[in-house]
């Protein structure tokens, strides 16, 4: 016998054995992979499963998908007050998106939880992530009419701590912790549990009061603090032709603003400063004044275009280089028009005026301080509404052999040729009225005229001659 024949003898057996072991490795890879596809491909979930405690064993998704819904929409949540129920908020009001989805994935989540499952059932309790879509109006109209809500009232307000700027030192006052509700707060804590799909919410008043947003210890509240005790004590004081006025801190941190720890001017807040406080403040136009006649006496008047008003364009660019400069500094503000100091007496007057008393329903000239002309005239009628307007004007011109037109109670028109006419107040002045045969008493109330100072003609003649276009002219009670 020679060697390949005896060779081939002894490698029969193993072939035959190397055979069976590849069918058997065949049969074991066949077997895993039906278990496999068993576990890990499914179309329904395994025995024993539960998706937050609903029990979905042999279920599709979609049939678990659907009993999970309504299991869902069967519950509510309640609200707790002291243990007591004070509003109810049901889940058959909302819809829930995703499910069908949630569940597919909870149901093959990948091969190891899968396998997991297959020899563990503890692991087959799931749980999904599917939260209502919430109506918020048929959320709101429940919780605005829980009575923890419409009927809560409050003693005291929450207030943020502060900077005093009209306290030298810019002391920081504390906060206060009030007792009011915060309902979107409330609102707020309420709508999470409601998404969360949680049957209970237990409400403590104290829990949602409004708190203030800044404490006394906060850095933005000291850095607040140095930046007035560096910036807002500066003093601008403005010397008015009436009285004196200083810039307060509060007024100077509207335009003053902090950036990087320094003060930039806000030029568009200081010209609105100027605008409404400044030109306010220190104008002496139609400002009130108590002046004596006269006729002898005192009285007060307010009204009228005369006096000083404030320059607001120059003063605007004062101001800023002011506050640029940061110094302290006492001055007049820029006056536009024609500037008189106003005395102790509150007058800026001067010494030569006209004076109209229409309480005694006479004219007075002053010229340097002595009276050179009193006359008896008619002013406007007060029963038709004419009345002569109180003030303090200038003397717009004179001219001589003017008309004066303008129309009658009734609406008629009417045209007056006056040889002296000095207006002072509009279409309102001083002129010689020949067509009157008396002048003074009460004569005004009923029968005066349609504003104006109606003179005999000869004392308007010689009024003409003392004033001048500025002069001023008063019309007091």
């Amino acid at each position: 016998m020679n060697n390949t024949t005896k060779s081939s003898q002894y490698d029969r057996p193993k072939r035959r054995k190397n055979a069976a072991v590849l069918v058997v490795v065949l049969l074991l890879a066949l077997a895993c992979l039906i278990f496999f596809r068993h576990y890990t491909d499914r179309d329904t979930f395994l025995p024993g499963s539960e998706i937050d405690g609903v029990n979905v064993s042999g279920m599709t998704a979609s049939q678990a998908a659907d009993k999970l819904k309504t299991t869902w929409k069967s519950r509510e949540l309640k609200v707790r007050q002291n243990g007591k129920v004070v509003a109810r908020f049901s889940y058959r009001d909302y819809d829930y998106e995703d499910v069908e989805s949630a569940v597919a994935k909870a149901m093959n989540p990948g091969t190891g939880t899968s396998l997991a499952r297959a020899f563990n059932s503890s692991k087959r309790h799931m749980t999904v992530e599917s939260k209502p879509k919430i109506d918020e109006e048929k959320f709101n109209a429940i919780f605005y009419n829980m009575s923890i809500v419409k009927d809560a009232k409050y003693t005291a307000k929450s207030k943020d701590a502060y900077v005093d700027l009209s306290d030298p030192k810019f002391t920081i006052h504390k906060e206060v912790y009030g007792d009011e509700l915060d309902k979107q707060a409330l609102k707020r804590a309420i709508m999470k549990a409601v998404s969360e799909g949680r049957t209970t919410f237990r409400y403590t008043a104290s829990d949602y009061y409004i708190e203030p947003e800044l404490k006394s210890t906060s850095r933005t509240l000291l850095l607040e603090q140095n930046f007035a005790k560096e910036y807002l004590s500066q003093k601008i004081t403005y010397e008015g032709l009436a009285k004196d006025y200083t810039i307060t801190p509060k007024e100077l941190s509207t335009m003053l603003e902090r950036k990087n720890g320094k003060a930039v001017v806000n030029e568009s807040a200081a010209a609105k400063f100027v605008a409404n406080t400044v030109s306010t403040r220190m104008s002496t136009v139609g400002m009130q004044r108590k002046l004596k006649s006269a006729g002898g006496g005192t009285y007060i008047v307010a009204g009228g275009n005369y006096g000083a008003s404030v320059d607001v364009k120059k003063e605007t660019k004062q101001l800023i280089r002011d506050l640029k400069a940061g110094k302290d500094v006492k001055r007049a503000p820029v006056y536009t028009g024609k500037v008189k100091k106003v005395t102790k007496g509150n007058s800026d007057i001067g010494d030569s005026y006209v004076e109209v008393d229409v309480g005694r329903q006479t004219v007075y000239c002053v010229i340097k301080g002595k009276k050179v002309l009193t006359s008896s005239v008619v002013t406007g009628n007060v029963a038709e509404g004419h009345a002569t307007p109180y003030g303090v004007c200038y003397l717009a011109y004179k001219e001589t052999d003017a008309t004066l037109k303008g129309k009658n109670a009734d609406g008629s028109d009417y045209e007056s040729h006056v040889d002296y006419w000095m207006p002072f107040n509009g279409g309102v002045g001083l002129h010689d009225a020949p067509w009157r045969g008396a002048f003074g008493g009460s004569i005004y109330r009923t029968s005066g005229s349609h504003g104006c100072v109606n003179m005999p003609p000869a004392n308007a003649k010689k009024l003409y001659h003392y004033v001048y276009a500025g002069i001023p002219v008063i019309v007091h009670p």
